[in-house]
């Protein structure tokens, strides 16, 4: 299986991410759970452009528990990868004030600062601000909000979040 998933791989070369599905359970088969776990990534963000947040929570699901069997849990950016296609995925299926949606975005918040690029904290921060917001958790709003400015610099993501937040904020 694992010759299988590699000689696909090398025939749909950069087109591999249109059978990234297909792919994974090759490696799954093979029990290459790194590759694996990889390749369901691809096929979560797949889904999610695709409007099939079903498919993607399945996919991120499948790949967060192929990390979990890896020796040392496997990539920390995987992992986070794999969790933010699982918020996105939640939040369309359960909404913003689902339980599931804030524990799996807290989990990646935990992820955050072994990343190497602390700019990918925003999407998370963004998300549990909603959440919040939608929950009229203001406590935890405000908390948001004030690790956002606490961190945005010169961070234009970050900025345009702190000023979201602040509008909103003071719009209520």
């Amino acid at each position: 299986h694992a010759a299988i998933g590699t000689r696909l791989m090398q025939a749909y070369g950069e087109d591999c991410a249109e059978i990234a599905a297909e792919i994974a359970l090759h490696f799954e088969h093979a029990r290459a759970r790194g590759k694996a776990a990889q390749l369901h990534c691809v096929a979560a963000g797949k889904a999610l452009q695709h409007h099939a947040p079903k498919e993607a929570l399945q996919h991120a699901s499948q790949g967060l528990a192929l990390q979990s069997q890896m020796a040392g849990g496997g990539h920390v950016e995987l992992q986070f990868d794999l969790l933010l296609h699982s918020s996105t995925a939640l939040l369309s299926l359960s909404g913003f004030g689902a339980p599931e949606v804030e524990s799996t975005l807290l989990q990646a918040l935990q992820l955050a600062p072994r990343l190497p690029d602390d700019k990918v904290v925003a999407p998370i921060l963004s998300g549990l601000y909603n959440l919040y917001f939608t929950r009229a958790s203001f406590a935890q709003v405000l908390e948001i909000a004030e690790r956002v400015r606490s961190i945005q610099g010169e961070d234009s993501v970050l900025h345009m979040l702190a000023h979201n937040i602040s509008g909103t904020w003071e719009l209520y």
